[in-house]
């Protein structure tokens, strides 16, 4: 019974572990995105429209009938 309590508690840290890494990951994702969403804007001329980000011939994907 002590061994469940010890293997649970070392998996809900590992888990609890992972969720933070992910958290922080996340925000530096979120800057370096940010950054770089910045950075292809500036770089388009002016009048000329940057990269869609609404394709209208995409629908989401593949349908069954």
């Amino acid at each position: 019974m002590a061994d469940l309590v010890v293997f649970v508690a070392l998996v809900g840290l590992i888990g609890a572990a992972g969720v933070l890494l992910g958290m922080l990951a996340a925000r530096r994702l979120g800057a370096w995105d940010d950054r770089r969403s910045a950075a292809a804007h500036a770089a388009t001329a002016p009048g000329v429209p940057g990269p869609a980000t609404d394709d209208p011939g995409q629908d989401g994907g593949e349908t069954v009938d």
